[in-house]
């Protein structure tokens, strides 16, 4: 299993791991519930992009889309990425869904 995606891990009533399933996306950053499926909010730092994902709870990526993090190349990343790693300010990333729209919130440094 590659060690730098994201994982779903189901995890029992006493803690264990039952199953753990690579989907893909490389910094997670929010996750929402959608009906019987995930929404995922992930940041690739090799394209610099945001990406908001349908995941059903078995893996499978129904529905994906992805974001350009703006102009500023590595002025933007740097914040962005201290965040991430929890080694600079903590920014509110969220993600979720109105009736019609996936939303997320991506904020302007």
């Amino acid at each position: 299993m590659d060690d730098n995606s994201t994982q779903l891990i189901q995890v029992n009533e006493t803690g264990g791991i039952e199953q753990q399933l690579n989907i893909g996306g490389t910094y997670p950053m929010a996750a929402a519930l959608d009906g019987d499926d995930l929404l995922l909010l992930n940041y690739e730092a090799g394209s610099k992009e945001t990406r908001i994902s349908t995941v059903s709870t078995d893996g499978h990526i129904k529905k994906s889309k992805s974001f350009s993090i703006g102009p500023g190349g590595d002025g933007a990343e740097d914040p962005l990425m201290k965040s991430i790693l929890r080694t600079g300010k903590q920014l509110p990333f969220q993600v979720g869904k109105t009736v019609k729209w996936h939303l997320f919130l991506q904020w302007v440094l």
